[in-house]
């Protein structure tokens, strides 16, 4: 599940995402060079000939390959979402040996989608045009739900400084928009009969809502989606939205946005201060063990080659967590591909849930240290030898305000 939204500038655009699962989904940020084709390369349940690989930074839920979301090299980013479209109503068996055995057919699942067009993409039109041949060849199929063991459609947002494209799917069918200045998709089918492109099994007439499946609710996807919308009409009504403002949209609770590095901690909307179900709701998503936002990015995408291609990354919640400064590919700080990392994060986030009024400490605490991080990124050109030394200075200074705000909270209980 998942929130994903795009704004374009004269320079460039910015790209942003919440990943939402179960609270208990481990996920994990990693770094990876270019890697030459040749040879098998093993996808989730599927083995495809290697093609090779940019450079790139994705997150990845710690039991998948694929990515939830990810920005590479050439400034090109992709989020999935789970849509509302009916899963194909194929046998899920099929007789692999001709002897009576079964085996559970496999296929590409939206995780592994979002790695592949990342790794083959230089533009937002390559990747589309990689992941929708990879889709008519080899289908959706397989669990990328493991608590639930289900299957799912996947929608796609694939951006980059010029421009960006809405997928949606239906199994291997599939249709596609090209954006205008911004977008916003979330967990729903969200074209009618907009779109430009499509698989050749889709007619020229049909409306995407006839895809959808009757018996799955898009209500909490429909109230994140209004906000998001709302969200990116207050920059195309004379507002400039700049990357501390998708930080503070990715941080809202209950609709209201707060939460920007720099800005005030009195501007803090607590979980404890709004109604559940308006919660449930919220781009940061806090609906007991079933979903919760574990991981988010925003991702400034230049609108020319050879500009520096820079990332905002958080692990855990975003309104308990930080966004660290990075640039793509090589400069991520090793701490964020740690497990480690990531619990420490949820177990803030757990602590904020049970204890009202415990957010505030935590965000006048580590906005503090957020603020002076984006400040100094914000004065550092995109030189790789500057960067490697802020790195991982960034994550140690980090860690010691965590560690802090555990002593503190120790000596409160």
């Amino acid at each position: 599940m998942a929130d994903a939204i795009y704004a374009r500038g004269a320079s460039g655009a910015i790209f942003a995402r919440n990943s939402d699962h179960g609270a208990s989904e481990v996920q994990l940020v990693e770094t990876y060079g270019r890697r030459p084709g040749g040879g098998a390369l093993r996808a989730q349940y599927l083995d495809l000939f290697d093609l090779g690989a940019h450079a790139l930074v994705g997150s990845r839920r710690i039991w998948q390959w694929g990515f939830e979301h990810g920005v590479n090299e050439f400034g090109v980013a992709i989020g999935k979402t789970d849509l509302d479209s009916e899963v194909p109503k194929e046998d899920p068996y099929s007789d692999s040996s001709g002897n009576g055995e079964v085996s559970l057919p496999v296929g590409l699942i939206g995780t592994d989608l979002v790695r592949l067009g990342l790794e083959r993409g230089r533009s937002s039109e390559e990747a589309l045009q990689v992941i929708t041949r990879l889709l008519e060849a080899h289908g959706q199929r397989g669990v990328n739900d493991r608590a639930a063991g289900a299957e799912s459609n996947s929608g796609f947002l694939i951006a980059d400084g010029k421009g960006a494209w809405v997928l949606e799917t239906k199994g291997s069918t599939w249709a596609a928009r090209r954006v205008g200045t911004s977008a916003a998709v979330s967990d729903r089918i969200t074209m009618t009969t907009n779109w430009e492109r499509s698989s050749s099994d889709v007619a020229g007439d049909t409306n995407l809502h006839s895809w959808r499946d009757p018996k799955t609710n898009t209500d909490s996807a429909d109230v994140r989606l209004k906000s998001s919308r709302a969200f990116l009409s207050s920059g195309r009504s004379g507002g400039i939205l700049s990357p501390r403002d998708f930080v503070s949209h990715l941080r809202s609770h209950g609709g209201k946005t707060w939460g920007s590095p720099g800005s005030n901690a009195r501007e803090i909307v607590d979980v404890h201060s709004i109604d559940a179900a308006d919660l449930a709701s919220s781009i940061c998503m806090h609906d007991g063990a079933d979903r919760t936002t574990n991981a988010s990015i925003v991702a400034w995408l230049p609108g020319s080659a050879g500009e520096g291609v820079r990332a905002w990354i958080a692990l855990g919640s975003p309104c308990c967590s930080v966004f660290f400064p990075v640039l793509v590919p090589g400069s991520v700080p090793f701490g964020l591909a740690m497990e480690s990392t990531w619990r420490t994060f949820a177990a803030l986030r757990d602590r904020v849930e049970l204890q009202s009024g415990y957010l505030g400490q935590v965000r006048s605490t580590l906005g503090k240290v957020e603020d002076q991080l984006w400040r100094e990124a914000d004065n550092m050109p995109a030189n790789p030898i500057r960067w490697q030394h802020f790195t991982p200075t960034s994550f140690i200074r980090v860690e010691d305000v965590i560690r802090s705000l555990e002593r503190s909270n120790s000596l409160m209980a």
